[in-house]
């Protein structure tokens, strides 16, 4: 039923590929494909408007003017799982995760490598959603060489985004970790956060947490301890 989109192979396109799933009902899986931008013109590489559930496996997005995979559910609460995926080379954000209107979102991320993108490597933001927020985590991972932070995450007013990196390496971005205003959390555990610009920011209220047993060394601010949280 044309859940899922694919453009033509056109300087001027705007999205390789669109889906658009019922919002309680649609279930999309991707795997093993790739989408190179061309480098020029508008281009995002996948675009997910509405759907239940977003699963990318064994995938490269790259090389794109705009974000590489942009996750916009804009009704119901979405879910999305990126796994064995490479996302380079974007002239916007590596992924962007943000709910509209009254949409919320869950989103997963387990062993994708995030790197040289304009923007943020991964980008979690409740700022265009009323409704509950974002609950999200990075597991074995690597943000690096991105314009601004490795894994950041915002919220809106009251809308709360709750992230969680643990076992990944944050390496090579102006900024490693990043939260900004009073509901964002970020937490992060046996991790190596390394050679950035900024270890970790936090502004607006915004709250990074350690567990304690991160490598966090070799950035040019000094490598400020993030306050801590204990282990459960």
């Amino acid at each position: 039923m044309g859940l899922v989109k694919r453009a033509s192979r056109s300087p001027a396109v705007a999205t390789w590929i669109t889906v658009n799933a019922p919002a309680t009902s649609g279930y999309v899986n991707i795997r093993g494909i790739t989408v190179q931008g061309i480098g020029f013109g508008g281009g995002t590489g996948l675009r997910f408007n509405s759907g239940f559930s977003l699963t990318i496996e064994n995938c490269i997005f790259r090389n794109h003017t705009l974000d590489g995979i942009s996750f916009l559910p804009s009704s119901g609460s979405s879910r999305l799982l990126v796994s064995n995926t490479l996302v380079a080379d974007n002239g916007g954000h590596g992924i962007l995760v943000q709910p509209n209107f009254s949409a919320s979102a869950k989103a997963v991320f387990t062993r994708v490598k995030v790197a040289n993108n304009s923007q943020h490597g991964i980008f979690v933001s409740a700022d265009a959603s009323v409704a509950t927020g974002i609950n999200g985590a990075v597991v074995d991972s690597v943000a690096s060489g991105n314009g601004s932070a490795g894994f950041a995450v915002s919220s809106g007013a009251g809308f709360g985004t709750s992230f969680l990196v643990t076992r990944s390496v944050i390496a090579g971005n102006q900024t490693g970790l990043f939260a900004i205003s009073s509901a964002a959390i970020l937490r992060v555990g046996q991790s190596a956060v390394t050679g950035n610009g900024v270890s970790w920011a936090a502004p607006s209220g915004g709250t990074v947490q350690s567990y304690g047993d991160n490598d966090i060394n070799g950035n040019a601010d000094g490598d400020p301890a993030p306050a801590a949280i204990a282990k459960k």
